[in-house]
């Protein structure tokens, strides 16, 4: 990347320096969603869950996973069927790069299937910590509110 922000000065390119940069950030933001979705930082209602009890907050979560899951399971089959049509064409990401443009896009549905999957663990911890009454694996939204000086 370096090079090529170098030798763009002298008016020369490396042509294979912004579709390797471009994968990589598609990949790091699917992984990073990914990662948000199973640490329950994805989607939150975060005004909600500050005046609501603690099984609220379940319910809530319950709601937002549901939510989740639906969008990520949509947006995932919709990514394979473009995956699929992208297939056939075997176009690469560059010239320069001989890799198949279908590679990469292939992130997109594995990504949203990744969130989803941890979209419906979350619901499912939620619906047994509802039942069992341990809702010990929700994060406590009023103490970490009063440790920064916030009283509700």
């Amino acid at each position: 990347v370096m090079a090529a922000i170098l030798t763009r000065q002298f008016g020369a390119d490396v042509p294979w320096v912004t579709p390797a940069v471009l994968a990589l950030m598609i990949v790091s933001t699917f992984a990073g969603a990914a990662l948000a979705t199973s640490q329950r930082r994805h989607i939150s209602m975060d005004l909600l869950t500050k005046v609501v009890s603690l099984r609220g907050r379940a319910v809530l979560s319950i709601l937002t996973s549901t939510l989740g899951a639906c969008i990520c399971i949509f947006l995932a089959s919709a990514g394979v069927r473009w995956v699929k049509t992208n297939m056939e064409f075997g176009d690469p990401i560059s010239l320069a790069l001989k890799i198949p443009d279908w590679y990469l896009q292939a992130v997109v549905p594995i990504g949203f299937s990744l969130c989803a999957l941890h979209f419906v663990l979350n619901l499912l911890l939620d619906l047994r910590g509802l039942m069992t009454g341990d809702l010990s694996h929700l994060p406590n939204e009023n103490a970490a509110a009063a440790a920064h000086g916030v009283v509700l």
